[in-house]
């Protein structure tokens, strides 16, 4: 087992780093441990592993797996036998991209066919694990919810996408409720869970730095969509946020200020 975890190894008390010191130990094996940013090292033990054919598990945060993917960009390491697993997310470290984009740029840069995922925060002793396409399945003692995002008592019908609530029996001496701010969908007994809840005022911030930067521009019309009249904003692989009076306004202004007509 090899932990990608900078993040979370910088500070005291994280629940991962406890559960996942506890799994370094139950592998017994010399190679396994934590790595911060020594990705020569970390590559060169992928390396080790992969020669001998061992079975690996690469449990990294999100930025963390794309920061050392670009590392090894010209020579991909891959192989059979290893398992690619991201959890945590961006961190603040990068731009939040949904999961099935994150797993697509990870499947590639680690020639892998399928990416895992973990789900776990600190309010909940127990875990979810995805083998692929980002489904989770949840212990039998763990239920999960969804909400509609603008009314926290109206619980949706499977397949309908909204804010996540989850019951987990193991919380024995603390909340067994806990509503998420992710975003996901129930499905049968499982449930994906791709992107945060972002409010109106962090999508329109996201929006503007995108269509300001280099790239955005570069890539021509129809990327990005706004829709002043019916007061919708999209982006892809984003959901569709519906905008007030105030916040329409607030976006033409800070386009034109940048020097940018809609």
């Amino acid at each position: 087992l090899l932990a990608l975890l900078p993040s979370y190894i910088q500070r005291k008390g994280s629940s991962l780093i406890y559960m996942t010191e506890d799994l370094v130990k139950k592998s017994k094996h010399h190679l396994s441990g934590f790595y911060l940013d020594n990705y020569n090292e970390l590559a060169s033990t992928l390396l080790q592993l992969k020669q001998k054919s061992q079975p690996t598990i690469l449990l990294g945060v999100s930025y963390a797996l794309l920061d050392f993917a670009e590392f090894t960009k010209n020579n991909p390491i891959g192989f059979e036998k290893l398992i690619v697993m991201e959890t945590g997310g961006m961190k603040g470290k990068r731009k939040e991209m949904v999961k099935d984009e994150l797993h697509q740029q990870l499947k590639e840069s680690f020639a892998v066919k399928t990416i895992h995922s973990e789900y776990g925060m600190t309010e909940l002793l127990s875990q979810t694990y995805s083998k692929e396409n980002g489904i989770f399945e949840t212990p039998p003692w763990m239920q999960v919810f969804v909400r509609d995002i603008n009314d926290p008592f109206q619980l949706l019908e499977q397949d309908k996408t909204g804010g996540i609530n989850i019951i987990d029996l193991a919380n024995i001496h603390s909340c067994s409720f806990i509503a998420t701010q992710d975003l996901g969908k129930k499905i049968s007994n499982t449930f994906s869970a791709y992107s945060q809840i972002r409010t109106t005022n962090s999508f329109i911030k996201e929006f503007i730095d995108d269509l300001m930067s280099e790239q955005a521009l570069g890539q021509g019309k129809g990327e990005f969509g706004l829709n002043v009249l019916s007061k919708r904003i999209t982006k892809p692989g984003a959901h569709e946020v519906n905008l007030s009076d105030k916040d329409t306004d607030k976006l033409k202004g800070d386009l034109l200020i940048n020097g940018r007509k809609i």
